[in-house]
């Protein structure tokens, strides 16, 4: 399992069926996890910094990530309803 799976699942704990289910059989799925670890990672390091750069690239990723996680919810929620 990568990282990314592993923190979505972390964020997304409720989920971690799904999260499972589509990581396996949803290519774009994936991706998108992959994206996530990136940009929280991309967070980390700039929430360490104290110029004005690094604030504003921190609140696009934050801005890019809450849009990440509604997309993944999106998928989430979709595969749970198909699958009941």
């Amino acid at each position: 399992m990568s990282e990314g799976i592993r923190r979505v699942i972390e964020r997304f704990p409720h989920f971690e069926a799904i999260i499972r289910e589509l990581s396996e059989t949803h290519m774009g799925f994936g991706v998108l996890c992959h994206e996530y670890e990136r940009i929280n990672l991309e967070i980390g390091n700039l929430d360490q910094q104290v110029d004005l750069h690094a604030y504003d690239e921190a609140r696009n990723l934050h801005r890019r990530r809450l849009a990440l996680e509604e997309e993944l919810v999106g998928l989430m929620e979709t595969n749970l309803r198909t699958s009941l």
